[in-house]
């Protein structure tokens, strides 16, 4: 049985460690927290320690993903010609249809879900799922939106006051 273990982090596939320092010596347990420098695909291998530190040959290398990026929400609105900032409030026509456009600056699991209320706070849980863009009646609404990843990063709820006219 292993008495402890070297784990080694890499950027490629690990086949050898020559040019590599252990990222962690002496460990004792089966599972181990990184939190590599930087987002992006990380891999790692493993030698196993007798109690006289006779090394087992190294472990195949598995590979994990680091995301720790927000992704980056916006509303967005077809035909854009059809909106307008006037003096700092948006103003659309009641035909303009409005999405809701997400990006994740991470190389990382993927952008999940975006999510949006219309007319309600914040605290008004469940926000909708964005599937499809949408229209709004004539009047002022409030637009409430946000999108997470599939690594469990959020963006913060962001709020637009939208006018709409005929």
């Amino acid at each position: 049985p292993a008495a402890s273990y070297l784990l080694y982090r890499a950027t490629g596939v690990i086949v050898s460690t020559d040019g590599l320092t252990a990222l962690q010596t002496g460990l004792t347990g089966t599972s181990y927290a990184d939190i590599p420098p930087t987002d992006g695909s990380y891999y790692y291998a493993l030698y196993a320690l007798d109690a006289q530190n006779n090394a087992s040959p190294l472990s195949n290398s598995l590979s994990a993903i680091s995301d720790r990026a927000s992704p980056q929400t916006q509303l967005v609105f077809v035909p854009s010609s059809q909106s307008y900032d006037i003096n700092g409030r948006l103003m659309i026509s009641s035909q303009t249809r409005v999405g809701v456009s997400s990006v994740d600056l991470s190389p990382s699991a993927g952008l999940g879900y975006s999510f949006y209320l219309v007319d309600r706070s914040s605290s008004d849980w469940p926000f909708s799922v964005f599937s499809s863009s949408f229209t709004l009646d004539p009047g002022t609404h409030t637009v409430l939106y946000f999108s997470r990843d599939f690594a469990g990063n959020t963006d913060t709820v962001k709020t637009s006051s939208i006018s709409v006219f005929v």
